[in-house]
């Protein structure tokens, strides 16, 4: 009694432990969002909105692989990007990737390759970021979505733009089209026509440019104008940029014009706002108002600075140094120029820094050769970069569709081979089959020539019996006639004699008497004989079977190459034994027989048939070459013999070795009778 109660504590106490455990893994995880929620309420800037981040996150890398903290890792993965915590991000996204493979989770695989793709497009490093986004691409695909599928096409078409691959960005761009054909998603639409617009613009076809930025105007202004109503001023920015890049300064400043007359504009849309006033200070330069750009220009760079945005700085910086050089302002249009270089090298943007090295050729007259020498430089490393940027965009591509080929290809051959297998399978179930019932007509063809064989036997018995039948009424006349002619005739002589005698009582007829009585004992002798003969008759009658035997053994002693014997003790009651019995054992006998004859090459076979209490036993001995019984297949002939066997529920013994003869011993039950 106290083992069990025991027993129950143990098992009472790892009840509570697993509970306890269940418990605090959910604890922790309404921590850890609470505390992305609570980061959510604070400013993206502060240290109290990154350290709850922080703490969140230290949470979520404790808690077991299930869709919950897989869902958390995304949740804070996109608190850090927003936050510009890019490492963390980067932290985060591999564990939703590990996550995801552990859960067998295609779907959030996907996306995470997506993160870690846009954690390297936003730090540059375009090839680790093109494979992410394809290998990405590449499930959504699979998944059969669609508009996944274009938004990762949209995000390489940006790679190609960025390293000035703009057949490869509009490709991508066009095939993200392709896929959004049908689908209701206006922002993809929107997306994708625009930045369909840009790409165009540097291709240098301006209509369809400008083309492509009115139907994404369209599509902001009829599908998206209430949940994004500042997407049509950002069409409308693009529209006056072309137009601005062609000279058309005046119709691109009423496009700005029109943007700015937005109350709020600066508030509710900062970065539309600053890009702006950008392209109105250049249009203004462009229309030869430099005061109003210059204005332009360092409000742009200001506001810049307080974010400290330095892509921004630098292009405001490369802007107010092309108007300073205009207005022959050469110190400050130096300073901007190198403020601009040092920018490009912070950031370590080769791009940006060729422009600036550009601008300081211009405005620097004194240093124009080394800036010369570090342009010629830069802008040769970069072609090459960029050369081998774009053939490393291309070979991903390309390798990828070959392993997608070969992997078809895989798949084909898998079909095939399963095909093959199942052709195959197909075809020897068909032999299997066939032969069965192959096996089952034979068996069947067997059967009924046992049958035949049996009623030929049958046939044989009945004919045999018929001559035994006409031979004993032959033989019953021929007895009738000797007791009618003989024995009745003496008998009604020798009574008729006594009966004379009777009436003398003298010695002659004593004597006379004594003589008949004689007869009378010669014509006992004469029954008793006639009474012999008919007990030989019965004999005969009985022993019908034996005689078909025998008359059987006596034809083959004339063909067969042995000396051939055949023993049946006398004690065998043959009127006993079923007929089936019988007809069996002859076919086993005439089997046996032939065998010998066939295959045994023996000089002496002997058949002992003899009766053992309730058995009947056959013995066949032979001096022949002998044979294997255990390991070698059974013929037709053995066979044959094994189906009899069974047929009278018989047992079958064989004894045999290689040069030492053969002895077959069968045992038939003798429970049932004819």
């Amino acid at each position: 009694m106290p083992r069990i109660l025991l027993q129950l504590s143990s098992i009472f106490v790892f009840l509570i432990y697993s509970c306890d455990k269940s418990d605090t893994e959910n604890n922790r995880a309404e921590m850890s969002l609470e505390l992305i929620e609570a980061a959510d309420q604070i400013s993206d800037t502060s240290k109290t909105h990154r350290k709850y981040l922080l703490k969140a996150d230290s949470i979520i890398k404790i808690l077991p692989t299930d869709s919950l903290s897989l869902k958390l890792e995304f949740k804070v993965a996109s608190r850090f990007y927003n936050t510009n915590l890019m490492e963390d991000f980067l932290k985060s996204s591999e564990r939703a990737v590990k996550k995801s493979i552990e859960l067998k989770d295609s779907l959030n695989l996907a996306k995470s390759y997506l993160f870690i793709g846009d954690y390297y497009s936003k730090g540059l490093i375009i090839d680790k970021a093109y494979n992410y986004y394809f290998k990405s691409e590449q499930i959504y695909r699979k998944l059969k979505d669609s508009e996944n599928t274009s938004a990762l096409l949209l995000n390489r078409a940006v790679l190609h733009l960025n390293e000035s691959d703009y057949v490869g960005a509009e490709k991508a761009t066009i095939n993200a089209l392709k896929f959004l054909r049908g689908s209701n998603n206006s922002e993809l639409k929107y997306n994708a026509f625009n930045l369909l617009g840009i790409i165009n613009q540097n291709l240098g076809e301006t209509e369809t440019s400008l083309s492509s930025h009115n139907s994404a105007l369209n599509i902001a202004k009829k599908q998206l104008s209430e949940e994004s109503p500042f997407l049509k001023f950002t069409s409308l920015n693009n529209i006056g940029f072309v137009l601005q890049k062609n000279k058309r300064n005046t119709e691109a400043k009423k496009f700005f014009l029109k943007i700015l007359a937005f109350p709020n504009l600066e508030i509710d849309a900062r970065e539309l706002y600053l890009s702006v006033i950008f392209n109105l200070a250049n249009t203004d330069s462009e229309l030869g108002n430099y005061i109003n750009s210059e204005k332009l220009l360092l409000k742009n760079l200001n506001e810049h600075k307080s974010s400290d945005d330095k892509l921004g700085m630098l292009a405001a910086s490369l802007a107010l140094s092309e108007i300073y050089d205009i207005m022959k302002n050469v110190s400050l249009a130096k300073k901007y120029a190198s403020d601009s270089k040092s920018l490009a090298n912070s950031i370590k943007s080769p791009q940006f820094n060729v422009k600036a090295l550009k601008q300081l050729i211009k405005v620097d007259r004194a240093n124009a050769s080394k800036y010369a020498e570090e342009y010629i430089r830069i802008s040769d490393s970069l072609q090459v970069a960029e050369r081998r940027i774009r053939n490393k965009l291309a070979r991903i591509e390309y390798e990828t569709d070959e392993l997608i080929v070969e992997k078809n290809s895989l798949i084909e051959q898998r079909k095939s081979i399963i095909y093959i297998t199942l052709a195959l399978l197909t075809i020897g179930a068909f032999v299997f089959i066939i032969r069965i019932q192959m096996a089952k007509n034979r068996e069947l063809i067997l059967i009924q020539q046992q049958q035949k064989a049996n009623e030929e036997i049958y046939e044989l018995m009945l004919s045999q019996q018929s001559k035994m039948e006409a031979v004993r009424q032959t033989e019953k006349r021929n007895i009738a006639r000797e007791l009618h002619d003989g024995v009745l005739g003496k008998l009604f002589g020798t009574r008729l004699n006594l009966g004379l005698l009777n009436e003398k009582n003298t010695e002659k007829a004593a004597e006379e008497r004594v003589q008949f009585i004689e007869e009378l004992k010669k014509i006992e002798q004469e029954i008793r004989e006639i009474s012999h003969d008919l007990s030989q008759e019965k004999a005969a009658v009985v022993n019908n079977f034996v005689l078909v035997l025998n008359d059987y053994f006596e034809k083959q002693k004339l063909i067969a190459s042995a000396s051939i014997t055949l023993d049946i003790t006398d004690n065998i009651k043959w009127q006993e034994i079923d007929n089936l019995t019988k007809i069996n054992l002859y076919r086993i006998v005439q089997e046996c027989l032939q065998n010998i004859n066939k295959h045994a090459q023996a000089t002496e076979a002997h058949f002992n048939i003899t009766q053992l209490e309730n058995q009947l036993h056959l013995q066949v001995i032979d001096n022949g070459i002998g044979f294997n019984a255990n390991k070698e297949k059974k013929g037709i002939g053995l066979k044959n013999i094994d189906l009899r066997v069974k047929q009278s529920k018989a047992s079958m013994e064989i004894y045999s070795e290689k040069n030492r003869g053969t002895t077959f011993l069968f045992k038939f039950p003798l429970t049932s009778y004819a």
